[in-house]
């Protein structure tokens, strides 16, 4: 006798953003650029909520608002215009790149395959417990292919390397940006032990910097449902002032 399987029924929010991304091409051999190239995609995601024992409503819906906030911020402002690059271009881009404006945006290698798990990750990185993307899709404006990744436990794909295999043992960070719940999408690599030591002092020392975009997004949400009546009224932040006066923080080796 059969049986049918029950599958578990939610509401699936989806949203899209196009960004702009700067590939920029070298060798681990050299300091020198290979070539650079301008890429378009745009960026589609779907995300659900899960409503865990003991919270309500106006908390679930206080989360997905923060999360769905802190996806988009992080597309508009940390990969939109990124210079991006694999691993074994970090001192190129050092080299030519130290003073620009611009986010970095390291990978394991640049294609549309490997942002496309990385940013799946990032997203369910930095979303709040109860919020999970299930999927997400990549279009190549230039080939017009899209490139899909599905999975409803939001895991970080297998694909993507840990970060002894990413970095290597003098990373200057536990975990890759991809697994980390801030606004970073930047990873690098010491030349010794003792600069390693130094550098994640500094990161540890400006935490509050990485912190302060994602803080600055939930006071607004809080604020925002508040005026609308669904929690309890906050104080009201102007994120873009925010993100205007903020000074750009980007660590870099001493």
């Amino acid at each position: 006798m059969l049986t049918q399987r029950r599958t578990m029924k939610k509401v699936t929010l989806k949203s899209a953003l196009e960004v702009q991304t700067i590939a920029v091409f070298g060798n681990k051999d050299s300091t020198e650029i290979v070539a650079i190239q301008p890429n378009q995609y745009t960026i589609s995601w779907g995300m659900y909520a899960t409503l865990d024992e003991g919270q309500d409503i106006e908390e679930l819906s206080l989360e997905q608002n923060i999360s769905y906030q802190r996806i988009c911020h992080f597309l508009k402002y940390y990969v939109n215009n990124s210079l991006w690059y694999d691993q074994f271009c970090c001192r190129t881009i050092e080299t030519h790149f130290a003073s620009t404006d611009n986010v970095f945006l390291v990978t394991p290698d640049v294609n549309i395959t490997y942002l496309t798990n990385c940013l799946f990750a990032k997203f369910n990185a930095i979303c709040k417990p109860s919020i999970t993307v299930s999927r997400i899709s990549v279009l190549d404006h230039d080939t017009g292919i899209a490139y899909d990744y599905e999975d409803d436990f939001g895991e970080v794909p297998d694909v993507l390397p840990y970060q002894k295999d990413f970095m290597g043992e003098l990373s200057i960070y536990d975990k890759c940006w991809w697994e980390r719940d801030d606004i970073s999408s930047y990873d690098n690599y010491a030349l010794d032990k003792e600069e390693q030591q130094e550098v994640r002092k500094q990161l540890s020392d400006a935490q509050d910097v990485l912190d302060e975009d994602f803080n600055a997004i939930e006071k607004e949400v809080k604020s925002q449902m508040g005026q609308a009546g669904m929690i309890e009224t906050g104080e009201v932040v102007d994120l873009e002032q925010h993100r205007r006066k903020k000074n750009k923080w980007t660590p870099k080796l001493v």
